[in-house]
């Protein structure tokens, strides 16, 4: 029968390296045969079959190079290599049930459960960090972006602007949304990583694929599916956040992050910062106080003197603030002229009805408008009615002239109905006596012949 040294298959990871470099050869930190880390599970497999050692979440350290040689040299500081495992390894003995057929073996597992060995780890995660940023850097500072939209024909040329533009235009054009690009890495790869998938026809929420780009657009529109599969593990690598504490990706961090907001809910019950976005430009503000400030100082533009010039109501100034958010949003640039957007204002093309929906949801600026032109309390104040005689009120009532006026001229009209009446009577009654006269004449004549 055949030997079997371990009692279920170990899988061998796959090292996704973040930067393109070539591996350089590394020797084995128990012997001295040599192996390209190019392909780390030849290395790995090495380790153990060979060895029976095992490193402990060999895919969470990014530089596999300098961790190997970094062991390699410190078990040179004990007298024998099986001291310097059992010094910093976990020995565990394999076969040791009473029915166990094949021999023991011992093996060795190095992981960061010695301080060592998590000082380390986090001495080469810093190390990747700094790289990281570096690339985020050159990013930031470039001067060539030039893409296409993965949804439409719309292109964005230039500096880190338009790397904004981009994703602003997919989030609020075609409602996707990957993030802001402030939180990102490797932007060029991350886009062509995700035109790839498109053009292969494959949706980015469920990664199911399609017989054609119309099945797929209709799909994510109809599912809403509108962002990238958080179990898809190949996009972390774009993402800083990622980088930022050993072992933990993007969605660990947000689960410990939404249960620290729950705590503080409970315990002193903190509420959220309002983000007051500017009406010219990209900035932010915390309260709408520095919104102000900052619109009169950047852009010379006073907003609460134009809200007092043309006395805006309530409902006034919510039209005013969805219409110059679709203003900002309709012109390429991203970026309005101030004297001519005033000179608009002033001309009250705001004062539309469309406008009393919100152009964007949770504008923070719309919660901060007050009616400036609520009357004193005296005006608001309503007298209650004094009761009096029902012909006193006939007698003081303003409408008594009215009622007279419009009695009079019905008894005028119709006294001279009367008088025309009586005009017209002995004419009638002439016609009668003539027209009796001739009646009578002729029945005369008749006897007569």
């Amino acid at each position: 029968m055949a030997k079997t040294n371990i009692a279920e298959v170990l899988s061998l990871p796959r090292r996704c390296d973040i930067v393109d470099e070539p591996f350089a050869p590394v020797d084995c930190l128990l012997c001295e045969e040599t192996f390209d880390l190019g392909c780390s599970q030849n290395f790995l497999r090495h380790l153990l079959v060979d060895h029976k050692f095992v490193i402990g979440d060999v895919n969470l350290i990014w530089d596999l190079g300098s961790y190997i040689n970094y062991w390699k040299h410190r078990f040179k500081d004990f007298s024998t290599t099986e001291a310097a495992l059992l010094q910093f390894c976990t020995v565990m003995k394999t076969n040791t049930g009473e029915h166990d057929v094949f021999e023991s073996e011992f093996y060795y597992f190095l992981c960061d459960t010695v301080p060592e060995d998590r000082q380390l780890r986090e001495h080469l995660n810093h190390m990747r960090l700094d790289v990281i940023l570096e690339n985020q850097e050159r990013d930031r500072s470039r001067t060539n972006f030039n893409k296409m939209c993965l949804f439409c024909s719309a292109e964005f040329n230039g500096s880190y602007d338009q790397v904004k533009e981009f994703f602003n235009h997919m989030s609020e054009k075609h409602h996707f949304n990957v993030g802001h690009p402030d939180n990102m890495v490797f932007i060029d790869d991350f886009i062509e990583s995700i035109r790839g998938r498109l053009d292969g026809l494959q949706c980015l929420s469920c990664t199911k694929c399609f017989k054609d780009r119309t099945t797929l657009k209709d799909h994510m529109r109809k599912k809403s599916h509108r962002a990238l599969n958080k179990e898809d593990r190949s996009f972390d690598k774009f993402y800083l956040v990622n980088y930022l504490e050993l072992g933990k990706r993007w969605t660990q961090l947000n689960q410990e992050e939404d249960s620290d907001n729950e705590e503080a809910w409970q315990e002193i019950g903190t509420e959220p910062i309002d983000q007051h976005f500017c009406f010219f430009c990209e900035e932010v503000f915390s309260s709408y106080t520095k919104l102000i400030t900052h619109l009169y100082q950047k852009h010379d533009f006073e907003y609460e003197k134009i809200k007092e010039q043309l006395k805006m109501s309530f409902y006034e100034q919510f039209k005013f603030v969805n219409w110059i958010r679709m203003e900002k949003f309709k012109d390429e640039t991203g970026k309005l002229d101030v004297m001519e957007i005033t000179e608009r204002i002033l001309a009250k093309e705001w004062n539309q009805p469309q406008y009393y929906f919100p152009t964007y949801q949770d504008d923070a600026v719309l919660t901060t408008i007050e009616d400036t032109n609520i009357q004193d309390n005296d005006e608001l104040y309503v007298f209650p009615e004094t009761r009096e005689h029902p012909e006193d009120i006939r007698n003081n009532s303003i409408l008594k002239h009215l009622v007279v006026d419009i009695v009079e001229k019905d008894n005028g009209k119709q006294n001279k109905y009367q008088r025309k009446q009586k005009r017209q009577k002995p004419k009638q009654q002439q016609v009668k006596k003539n027209l009796n006269v001739q009646i009578t004449v002729s029945i005369d004549n008749k006897a007569e012949q």
